[in-house]
């Protein structure tokens, strides 16, 4: 199950310099044309939109099918989110034997993530940065918020380089760049269903693509989210079922971490 932690963060490690604020279009080329310029703020308002609808608390249930190191594993879980703390726990268990294999806490800015196999607890930092990664993650903490709550990671600083419109398949890609990454964003119906971002600087690149979009209390939402990461290679798929919007879940005793008083700790915000 560990692995399958480590090829997620591995196939979103290059999101670490990723926003999901607000995006404009207010970087661009001197030479881009106005109707460019007014097509792509198009796309960049959908984004916003799918980002900036997030409730107030979110559950869902997870089903992980990954292959890392040449191996591949499968797991079920619940997740629980709330906005304002930001706060989130996933509980992940083998999908064959069911017993608990991992458990994920975010809250107080703390990440704290509990191997049973190994009684081992491993704490560090969060923070809402983007610039600012977990040591024991190796990723910036609101991209991996982010991909629980289905939003559109954004490479920071870019620029507009092209627009493509193909008007019979309903299908639209934009492509921008900045000095260490390109990205493109891939569009059907208005609406994403594909991220790749790809290194200038090295030979890493990732694709995220998205399908079963929805809407649920004017929050969206995808049920199905997979990653592949190359060099080295990665993939992850997450289906998300049962998902509810300002549910029942009690915030006060959902957000709890028990462990064994013979734990090891691994503290890392030092």
């Amino acid at each position: 199950m560990k692995k399958i932690i480590l090829s997620l963060i591995g196939a979103l490690t290059i999101t670490a310099c990723s926003t999901t604020d607000k995006v404009t279009i207010d970087n661009i080329p001197d030479d881009t044309s106005q109707i460019l310029v007014k097509n792509a703020s198009k796309y960049f308002e959908i984004i916003n939109s799918i980002n900036s609808t997030e409730a107030a608390k979110i559950e869902s249930s997870l089903l992980i099918n990954a292959v890392a190191g040449g191996k591949k594993y499968n797991a079920s879980g619940r997740g629980y989110y709330t906005k304002d703390p930001l706060n989130a726990k996933i509980i992940m268990n083998d999908n064959i034997f069911h017993f608990r294999v991992m458990d994920i806490l975010v809250m107080d800015s703390k990440i704290k993530v509990y191997y049973p196999l190994e009684k081992t607890l491993v704490i560090d930092n969060f923070s809402s940065n983007a610039d600012t990664l977990n040591r024991s993650t190796g990723q910036s903490s609101n991209v991996l918020a982010s991909l629980f709550v289905g939003k559109i990671p954004v490479i920071e600083k870019y620029k507009v380089v092209k627009l493509h419109e193909f008007t019979e398949e309903s299908e639209t890609f934009l492509e921008l760049e900045n000095a260490n990454y390109s990205q493109t964003i891939s569009f059907k119906n208005d609406i994403p269903f594909r991220v790749i971002v790809k290194s200038r600087i090295s030979d890493q690149n990732f694709s995220i693509k998205y399908s079963g979009h929805f809407i649920q209390s004017d929050c969206h939402f995808f049920k199905t989210i997979e990653i592949v990461s190359r060099n080295p290679y990665s993939y992850i798929k997450i289906n998300y079922t049962k998902t509810t919007v300002n549910g029942k879940f009690i915030p006060e005793t959902t957000f709890v971490q028990k462990v064994p008083s013979d734990t090891k700790i691994v503290d890392l915000t030092e």
